[in-house]
């Protein structure tokens, strides 16, 4: 499986989203976002994009992603009923990462629902499987981290556990996700090691 391509854009031979990406003269068609799609053709020199390879009995579909967080978020969107890769492509074209997991953790399906191809119940859908699949949680908390403990006099361990036990963690899994994070870190930088690691364990 593809997991990851660099190369310089065949220009002449791409159009709409999909991008023909020359690696050591052998063209891999890329299925992309707009914005994805402008940012790669326009660049100077080659071009790396993280790969979701989809395997169907039709043939080979390559999805290409500027970083992890397309790609993670992409994945999550595919593994919901009736969304299928075209879909997730339009929903991540039509809001950032920030503001799709906004609109998950507030239940903003108006908004949702404003994206090509999405009615209400499919909004509804997405915001009940998205949050069990923890999408946006990371910088959701990270944002309201204020409101927990910060500046309270308790150590930067103290913070996040106390941050993670409202998210209902385990103290089980507090510990086991703070223990293989760096000690040297600030209390966001920790949070945010620390929810990585839990969201990888499930």
């Amino acid at each position: 499986m593809i997991g990851y391509l660099t190369g310089s854009v065949i220009k002449e031979a791409s159009r709409n989203s999909n991008l023909v990406i020359d690696v050591n003269g052998v063209g891999y068609n890329v299925v992309v976002t707009p914005k994805t799609f402008s940012s790669c053709y326009n660049a100077s020199g080659s071009v790396s994009l993280n790969i979701f390879t989809r395997v169907k009995e039709d043939g080979i579909t390559l999805y290409g992603f500027e970083n992890l967080a397309q790609l993670s978020a992409f994945e999550k969107l595919i593994s919901i009923h009736g969304v299928g890769a075209a879909l997730a492509l339009t929903i991540l074209a039509s809001l950032s990462l920030n503001d799709l997991g906004e609109a998950i953790l507030t239940n903003d399906v108006k908004l949702l629902s404003t994206i090509p191809g999405i009615g209400s119940k499919t909004a509804q859908r997405l915001i009940i499987e998205l949050k069990t699949a923890q999408f946006g949680e990371i910088d959701h908390t990270i944002s309201s981290i204020d409101s927990v403990a910060i500046g309270t006099g308790l150590g930067t361990k103290q913070v996040v556990k106390q941050a993670l036990t409202e998210l209902g963690y385990s103290q089980l899994e507090i510990r086991a996700a703070i223990e293989i994070a760096d000690d040297d870190l600030s209390e966001e930088e920790l949070l945010k090691a620390a929810l990585k690691n839990l969201v990888s364990q499930h």
